[in-house]
């Protein structure tokens, strides 16, 4: 089972009884996941994700980092444990891209060497060569800016990054290489990312999970294909729409986008002369489905030529032979 990392309960933040960011959010987030917090502007996913490295205090509720309350860390040990990646990048114009990278690792007391040592290894695992590491970030392009950004975060190798919509400043090849280049490095490294993004089709491309959030709420999580065949409501429909759909028919792979046959709802039969009988979980399993009714198969998965009577006018009948 996987283990939860970054746990939200009851978290709301209020600033009137007007303006309300946050209200109620449970959320957990795994251990070595790519997690991506989708919805409209305005609907709190930055505000949530402040709230993890003590930017923003929420009004109610408790969040926790690997099982403990945030209030109750050294906010130096806090903040050591989780990188940040902002869309305006705000690297430090006055340092090189080697003191940017190493300026967390300067403040808890690494010696120079180290620092040096740790920012050639980090410039060149974001895909840049070390002869950038002494330059100034005005003589970097945007995307080399964002790549020296991501490098910093990673300086103190954190297990949780926050990342709040850093590619949405940049032109759209370099954003999709971005997107390449980070999705390869969160397999390679397995650190936890925390990612808010109104792009959905940024969230399909790299989520394990993606979480929909509207007005401080947050309506569903689940996985891309979750989302898609089975939106919880209204919103989460719409919000996905047609686009959703086709999002994630160019973004997965055929076997990412096949349905296992094992979770089908299904009744199995040892003989054509067996009872049809339901049982309560393979009913729900067809309602979640929005089935009106399940396929009849033998034990060797053939499609049988009967129906259950209950959930008729099957379009899985016949046999498959």
């Amino acid at each position: 089972m996987a283990k939860a990392i970054l746990e939200f309960e009851k978290v709301s933040k209020i600033y009137s009884p007007q303006v309300k960011a946050l209200q109620d959010v449970f959320l957990k987030v795994n251990q070595g996941e790519f997690f991506c917090l989708i919805g409209p502007s305005g609907c709190g996913k930055t505000t949530l994700l402040k709230t993890v490295n003590r930017l923003i205090q929420p009004t109610t509720g408790k969040i926790l980092v690997k099982g403990k309350e945030i209030e109750k860390w050294n906010p130096i040990e806090l903040r050591r444990n989780i990188g940040y990646v902002i869309q305006q990048i705000g690297l430090f114009p006055h340092l090189t891209v080697e003191e940017n990278i190493a300026y967390v690792l300067r403040t808890l007391g690494q010696k120079k060497e180290q620092r040096k040592q740790r920012a050639k290894t980090l410039i060149q695992l974001v895909g840049m060569d070390i002869s950038y590491l002494k330059r100034l970030p005005k003589e970097l392009s945007g995307g080399q800016q964002q790549r020296v950004g991501v490098a910093r975060a990673l300086a103190a190798d954190p297990e949780i990054i926050l990342m709040d919509e850093p590619f949405g400043a940049l032109d759209q090849i370099t954003r999709e290489q971005l997107q390449d280049e980070l999705f390869s490095l969160q397999k390679k490294l397995k650190k936890t990312i925390f990612f808010v993004t109104h792009d959905l089709r940024e969230a399909v491309k790299l989520a394990d999970r993606i979480g929909v959030m509207k007005q401080g709420v947050v309506h569903q999580v689940g996985s891309p294909n979750e989302l898609l065949f089975s939106p919880k409501d209204q919103f989460v429909e719409e919000f996905l729409g047609s686009s959703g759909f086709f999002n994630v028919l160019q973004l997965l792979s055929v076997k990412e986008g096949m349905i296992a046959f094992d979770s089908l709802p299904k009744l199995t039969i040892a003989n054509q002369n067996q009872p049809l009988e339901l049982t309560p979980e393979v009913i729900k399993q067809a309602q979640n489905f929005t089935w009106n009714s399940v396929p009849v198969v033998n034990q060797n998965r053939f499609f049988q030529p009967k129906f259950n009577p209950i959930l008729a006018n099957s379009p899985w009948l016949g046999d498959s032979n």
